[in-house]
């Protein structure tokens, strides 16, 4: 059984006015569990995002949490318009990188996911990950968001990033660089290997936690010996799987 270190607070998600446990950890925390990987999720817990930790750990998830006095990341989505919009309501606070590199040095594991949200990751972290873990994979969301894209670029010691539509634009990931955009279009490149890839299946209008299951299922077929392009495949067609499924447990909490 994978063990997968999961770098990411969790969230309340105002969707469309209706908030939501959310966040990267518990997304890709129940991608993992539910294929069979033992997911640890570590990140500041705030007062308004105790209610998502308590899902976490309802839905069967591990979290290594610490708390804040700090409100927490509270995030507005409108599906509204013809694409999804996003706004920070309150910023996630800061990662805090004793307490990570000190779970992180407790055993060595076979993946570290990290997944920041908004500027609360510097790029100091991101430089150790690689001496705990056999994989390295990071999510480019939180780095675009807070203009900080240019640290990937500059702390060249992972090997796999996601990012989606506009944040991969400039980014030169020296290890694997996989860019979606909803779940249309995949392209992969990489110093060995590049590719478009059109996913067979249902076509899926950016849904909250897509991505995050994506990075997921896209990690643990990297560790189980499948190619880049087999993961990301299988990623793509696992999310619409899935994705109701998650939905429908968060919604059960």
């Amino acid at each position: 059984m994978e063990k997968v270190l999961v770098v990411s607070p969790p969230t309340i998600d105002l969707i469309d006015g209706e908030p939501r446990p959310g966040g990267p950890g518990l997304y890709a925390g129940l991608s993992l569990s539910m294929l069979r990987a033992r997911p640890i999720l570590i990140g500041p817990v705030g007062v308004e995002t105790l209610e998502t930790a308590w899902a976490e750990r309802r839905l069967g998830l591990e979290r290594i949490g610490y708390p804040t006095v700090e409100p927490g990341a509270v995030f507005k989505l409108s599906y509204q318009g013809p694409e999804r919009i996003v706004k920070a309501i309150h910023r996630p606070p800061p990662i805090d990188h004793v307490k990570v590199l000190e779970a992180l040095s407790r055993e060595f594991w076979d993946a570290v996911l990290l997944s920041p949200l908004s500027g609360e990751e510097t790029g100091h972290l991101l430089a150790l990950l690689w001496q705990h873990a056999r994989l390295v994979v990071v999510d480019a969301q939180g780095y675009h968001r807070s203009g900080l894209k240019k640290v990937l670029n500059a702390r060249g010691l992972y090997q796999v990033v996601h990012a989606s539509g506009p944040e991969a634009a400039g980014l030169g990931a020296w290890g694997l660089l996989v860019e979606t955009n909803g779940m249309g279009e995949i392209r992969l490149s990489s110093p060995w290997i590049s590719g478009v890839i059109n996913p067979v299946g249902p076509r899926l209008r950016d849904p909250t936690g897509a991505g995050d299951i994506f990075t997921a299922t896209l990690t643990l077929g990297l560790l189980r010996g499948a190619t880049p392009l087999e993961a990301v495949r299988e990623a793509a067609a696992i999310v619409p799987e899935l994705l109701p499924r998650i939905q429908e447990a968060i919604g059960n909490v």
